[in-house]
């Protein structure tokens, strides 16, 4: 972060000692190097500097943090805060939920431009519990950057004293103990269909760790027949994507999340799409003991699609899981966007929502149609007109 010609960073000695300073602008990156190449620490640990009241208790961190609005129920809290010593690469504007459940915590935090931008959407749709009510916003959110899911882990913001930040996220030593699910090991993780034990796909996800709970019989909707009165055991999986996964020993062989390093093909596979990325290579095969082959290999497209002006029906899938069905109305191809799927990738970008698949269910075209209008998902055709002309203008 910069602030009147200084900039605040955080840098490593060469023992692995954490140390917080400021620099002019340019000398950032030498500052980091000389730390780490010519320290091995430093006798000055940095300290709890805030402590950010909740209530009744509070929350220590070593940035300089002012608390600017706080709600809190019998559940949880909601906070917008202003960090002024933010390091370099994240933002000094934040909201931040945390809601507890018989579970586990459901928390995330949100960038913001500015604090005024955050203030602005608190009066306008209140402290939102599920960070959904940002994800999946029809319409854009003013002044919002993204949307940061923490649950199980403590966001940057919170890390205090020789704590190690890890992206936006303080390193979880207390989930780091479970001898499968270690911080960095990869899995191909099963993401489940809503209220059925089948699986939709499944992503690659890499593990912060995982924690192991026991869970009271009388807990809703986890009374095992033949145990009325015994507890028993359950893991929360935390991904350092900020999802969660929660296993125990009903839960199908189907559903559990597989190691790649368990599987030699995925390692294998893994590895040499890494190589590919790397630009060491376009293509790969990975050989297995019955004698099939799984090939990978880069393909450059010889002219990109076009789709016809017009209204398409769409079922857009995203990278959490989630999906959504409905009619894209007015589809005008251009030079940015020359078929509907990149058009849809593009708007639901711009809400910070990651597009994984769009599928074409039907479509109406209509060439020399109007201009594009926006998109409208789960929405009857006799919806009022001013309706969509309010949401066409932000788009």
């Amino acid at each position: 972060m910069t602030m009147t010609g200084r900039r605040f960073g955080e840098g490593t000695t060469g023992d692995g000692q954490m140390v917080r300073f400021w620099t002019p602008d340019e000398d950032v990156g030498d500052t980091k190097e000389v730390l780490k190449k010519h320290f091995s620490s430093i006798e000055l640990p940095v300290t709890y500097k805030t402590n950010v009241e909740h209530g009744g208790y509070g929350r220590y961190s070593r940035f300089d943090i002012k608390k600017v609005v706080y709600w809190a129920s019998n559940t949880g809290y909601y906070e917008i805060l202003s960090i002024a010593d933010a390091p370099d690469g994240h933002h000094p504007y934040v909201s931040h939920s945390y809601q507890a459940d018989r579970e586990h915590p459901h928390s995330f935090f949100i960038e913001w431009e500015s604090i005024e931008a955050a203030q602005h959407s608190l009066e306008e749709i209140g402290a939102p519990r599920d960070i959904q009510a940002y994800t999946h916003s029809k319409e854009k959110i003013p002044g919002m950057i993204r949307a940061v899911e923490t649950n199980l882990l403590s966001p940057w913001f919170y890390a205090a004293g020789e704590a190690q930040i890890t992206g936006d996220y303080v390193f979880p030593e207390r989930l780091a103990n479970d001898p499968v699910y270690q911080p960095g090991r990869r899995f191909l993780v099963p993401v489940r269909k809503i209220w059925r034990n089948e699986v939709e796909h499944r992503a690659l996800k890499i593990s912060m760790g995982a924690i192991t709970q026991e869970v009271s019989p009388s807990t809703p909707n986890r009374i095992r027949a033949g145990d009325f009165n015994k507890p028993y055991f359950s893991k929360i999986l935390q991904w350092a994507d900020g999802s969660v996964t929660r296993i125990d020993s009903d839960t199908p062989h189907s559903l559990m999340p597989t190691a790649v390093d368990s599987e030699p093909w995925l390692t294998t596979a893994v590895d040499k799409v890494q190589l590919m990325l790397s630009g060491m290579a376009l293509s790969f095969t990975v050989d297995f003991v019955d004698g099939g082959k799984f090939i990978g290999r880069f393909v450059e497209p010889k002219e990109v699609q076009s789709d016809v002006e017009g209204d398409y029906l769409l079922n857009v899938s995203f990278a959490d899981g989630s999906t959504q069905e409905g009619w894209f109305t007015d589809f005008k191809p251009n030079e940015d966007a020359p078929n509907v799927t990149l058009k849809v990738v593009q708007v639901f970008s711009r809400r910070g929502m990651e597009v994984s698949h769009v599928e074409i269910l039907d479509k109406k075209t209509r060439p020399g149609g109007k201009k594009w209008k926006g998109v409208y998902y789960n929405r009857l055709a006799k919806a009022v007109s001013d309706e969509q002309t309010s949401a066409n203008s932000e788009l």
